[in-house]
């Protein structure tokens, strides 16, 4: 009798338990991912905002029109235009419109959690005697991801 309750009791044990979610590498730890600058520099005021701004590039006609607002609105170079969207997804971050050159904006890490991926922005600098309007912005790649992606 005891072994029946025994085997009975591991069974709900065992089945009760709930399935842990594993990231892209097959474990539950944050993984660390690099990014890869696609894009970095500075653009005129016109495609300032008052705030940052970021958002995921997931396909080819957005990567174009992102391209061709970059192109539009100030001297955008970029290591790579044809990306594999199968492989992988485009981070695009944009500082605030800033009144004077010497600011900048850059990628400090990104991890991959269990639900989303955590992306850290750093808005840095402190203006200069250029007297123009600027928005400094940053574009990278990143392994493919259907997780939400939460800019900090």
């Amino acid at each position: 009798m005891k072994t029946i309750i025994l085997i009975l009791a591991s069974s709900f044990m065992l089945f009760s338990c709930k399935k842990e979610q594993k990231n892209a590498m097959g474990t539950t730890t944050p993984v660390a991912v690099t990014p890869v600058v696609i894009s970095q520099g500075i653009l005129g005021c016109t495609y300032c905002t008052s705030q940052p701004n970021a958002f995921v590039v997931t396909n080819t006609t957005n990567w174009d029109t992102v391209m061709t607002n970059l192109a539009n609105n100030g001297n955008a170079t970029f290591t790579e235009t044809i990306i594999d969207f199968n492989d992988y997804m485009l981070l695009a971050i944009f500082d605030k419109g800033r009144p004077t050159g010497g600011y900048s904006v850059s990628v400090t890490s990104v991890t991959e959690n269990i639900n989303q991926i955590v992306v850290n922005v750093a808005y840095t600098g402190t203006g200069d005697a250029t007297q123009m309007p600027t928005c400094p912005y940053i574009i990278v790649k990143i392994p493919k991801s259907n997780k939400p992606v939460v800019f900090q």
